[in-house]
């Protein structure tokens, strides 16, 4: 019974062993499972960690090209407040005699008047064989007058011819003025430097003659006429017409204004047989350097709306007269 009794218990224990054996078993594969879960999971943070590197790359980059936009418009602004702040400053720097004074505009060609002009006067290479004629009619218009209004010499008064020529090929140009044959007031100046234009030298010209009016007393003390063939220095100064250098235009009038008896500017026709204009073509082409003819100039056809205001000027139209003519009153 005892050795029965014995059996039976290592009966029992059998199945319990086996339940251990199995309980191990069915750990061992949990433990599969965790591990095989851990593993899926660890690859899964792998891949997400992968996918937030590359996103926070990309995001970066983003960031990376924003801010650099960011810094190139910041870079634009700066560079145009300081282009403000220079204009600005530019502006309140005070104007140079040369300058405009009423507001206007200066351009960097009114920057550079300044000794412009030659110190030399070509005046005396003018050919006098070739001038004889122009001076002849010259005197005998002052001597039996015309009656046209631009062709008169009144007493009292001092009549003076400007005019500028520009070769275009040698890009050089000149200023001629003729007061009468053999003036000390007559002039034969070459222009220096960039500015190289045919308006230019017809402005100078009439600033040149009222400058050398002033030095004297007693051309101060006259009354002024200056004659021009460029019609677009009389509508400057009367305003018709727009001029790209305000600043010479402002030194003329107020170069005029010191004349007490004020400034006549009065348009003749080029190349028309006028012999003051003609010898001042002739000072100015000498001041380029231009072969030296029998005067008259390059002679332009004479369209019939040339020729029908040129008549209307010998008539004395007071419509053409008041478009021809502009004068400034002097300070008494």
């Amino acid at each position: 019974m005892i050795r029965w009794f014995r059996n039976l218990g290592t009966l029992f224990k059998k199945p319990r062993g086996d339940g251990i054996v199995m309980g191990s078993v069915a750990s061992g594969a949990a433990s599969q499972k965790s591990c095989k879960s851990t593993a899926s999971t660890s690859t899964g943070t792998v891949s997400k960690e992968k996918s937030r590197g590359r996103s926070t790359t990309r995001r970066d980059n983003i960031n990376s090209a924003v801010s650099r936009k960011s810094q190139r418009s910041r870079s634009r602004s700066v560079s145009r407040g300081r282009s403000r702040n220079r204009s600005t400053y530019n502006r309140s720097r005070p104007e140079s005699p040369g300058k405009s004074t009423k507001g206007q505009h200066v351009s960097r060609k009114d920057a550079a008047l300044k000794e412009v002009l030659s110190p030399t006067n070509r005046a005396s290479q003018l050919n006098r064989s070739h001038s004889a004629h122009h001076e002849k009619n010259y005197h005998e218009k002052q001597k039996t007058p015309n009656g046209v209004w631009n062709e008169t010499f009144p007493k009292g008064s001092l009549i003076m011819y400007t005019d500028g020529s520009y070769l275009k090929r040698e890009h050089r140009s000149g200023i001629g003025i003729f007061v009468a044959p053999g003036h000390e007031l007559n002039r034969s100046q070459r222009i220096h430097g960039n500015i190289q234009d045919n308006n230019f030298a017809e402005f100078l010209a009439v600033k040149t003659a009222l400058q050398n009016a002033l030095k004297n007393e007693t051309y101060r003390n006259q009354k002024i006429v200056i004659r021009t063939d460029c019609l677009n220095v009389i509508e400057a100064l009367s305003g018709v017409r727009g001029t790209s250098y305000p600043g010479l235009k402002s030194e003329v009038e107020s170069l005029a204004k010191y004349f007490p008896k004020g400034v006549d500017f009065q348009h003749v026709y080029a190349h028309e047989g006028d012999p003051g204009n003609e010898l001042a073509d002739m000072f100015a082409g000498i001041a380029t350097g231009k072969s030296q003819g029998y005067g008259g100039g390059f002679r332009r056809n004479r369209s019939a709306s040339r020729e029908r205001n040129r008549m209307r000027s010998k008539s004395n139209d007071p419509a053409m007269i008041r478009s021809r003519s502009h004068s400034i009153q002097g300070r008494l």
